[in-house]
């Protein structure tokens, strides 16, 4: 069992080491069961806590606690630390500064766990505390601080205006998630510093990033982060005219927004398809790619979707030289049996 433990306090929680983690936690928990040993218990306690306070479970501050109750010397500090940035994260500020002011040795028997703690109840002295934090923080069992770390340094930098530091801070980031493979945590690292860089108006230099992200996003099957990260992405391929990649992105939102039931989402994805399609196969492509996207949403009864899809129609015929042209694929489209079986009703 001590093995196990070691490896259990040895690991970081991020990617493969997340996954081992509550992988041993589940073993150690069955041997307990059969030989209790309070110190283990104790151990195995704490690192659960402290898995839940990183993956944001509720209650975690109140969990963390207890662990530090049980827990020895220093590990006890350690935990209380914890504690304190749990409270300051449930909105418990007050709290979290009396607690801190209770740990008066956190910052010699646990540096750079006091540095965080810190960061966490004292806003005013976040920055420089998670900059020390960063510099005693060595050990690849900390990967996940580092990381955690790095992204509220770059919000921070990029708050200030120094937009090279959130770079290298966002890059140190995503470097360490792919180090342990945590896809969920890369994600979120490259979304970050392609919004960054499309706010920074380095578009060309964002594009990597984003599609970074929403790669990720689609292998994790996220359609919440494929949605916001994958809209950008769709902006600056149309931005750029790269049709074939607006095409392709846009096919793929739509589905996902069609699985999620995010109909404006859907009729955006629509429009943006059409429009690579009057560029890649002309107006009456884009016509009734529109047309079959009128009637999904008119099957699911979203007016605001249906609508939105009608007003580009309606900018699509007043842009074209032959407008009654249109208004016959539009008039076939529209008459074409919906995927249901039933011929829709035209209302516009």
């Amino acid at each position: 069992m001590k093995a196990l433990l070691d490896e259990l306090r040895a690991l970081p929680l991020l990617g493969r080491g997340r996954r081992r983690v509550g992988e041993l936690l589940a073993t150690l928990a069955e041997r307990l069961a059969e030989h209790p040993d309070p110190a283990a218990e104790a151990a195995v306690v704490a690192r659960g806590a402290e898995l839940a306070f990183f993956d944001q479970a509720p209650g975690a501050a109140a969990r963390l606690a207890a662990a530090a109750r049980r827990a020895p010397g220093d590990e006890a500090t350690r935990l209380a630390l914890l504690t304190c940035r749990a409270l300051a994260a449930e909105g418990r500020l007050s709290a979290a500064r009396r607690l801190l002011d209770a740990v008066d040795d956190g910052e010699e028997t646990a540096p750079a766990a006091w540095h965080l703690a810190a960061a966490a109840a004292r806003p005013e002295e976040r920055r420089a505390h998670l900059e020390a934090a960063l510099a005693l923080l060595r050990a690849p069992a900390d990967d996940h601080e580092r990381f955690r770390a790095l992204l509220e340094l770059a919000d921070m930098h990029q708050e200030g205006g120094d937009v090279a530091r959130a770079r290298a801070a966002l890059d140190r980031a995503l470097a360490l998630a792919e180090a342990h493979e945590d896809a969920v945590a890369a994600a979120l690292a490259a979304a970050l510093h392609g919004n960054l860089l499309v706010a920074t108006g380095l578009l060309d230099e964002a594009l990597p990033r984003l599609a970074r992200a929403v790669e990720l996003a689609e292998d994790l099957d996220d359609g919440l982060t494929l949605l916001a990260e994958g809209s950008v992405l769709l902006a600056l391929h149309l931005d750029r005219r790269d049709w074939p990649a607006a095409r392709d992105l846009a096919a793929r939102l739509a589905a996902i927004a069609t699985r999620r039931h995010n109909w404006l989402g859907f009729a955006q994805a629509a429009i943006a398809a059409a429009e690579a399609d009057r560029h890649l196969a002309g107006e009456e492509a884009a016509v009734r790619g529109l047309a079959a996207a009128l009637l999904r949403a008119r099957e699911a009864g979203t007016a605001a979707a249906e609508n939105l899809l009608k007003a580009r129609l309606a900018e699509l015929r007043a842009a074209s030289e032959t407008p009654e042209r249109l208004d016959g694929w539009l008039r076939e489209a529209l008459d074409t049996p919906s995927p249901t079986g039933d011929a829709p009703s035209r209302h516009d």
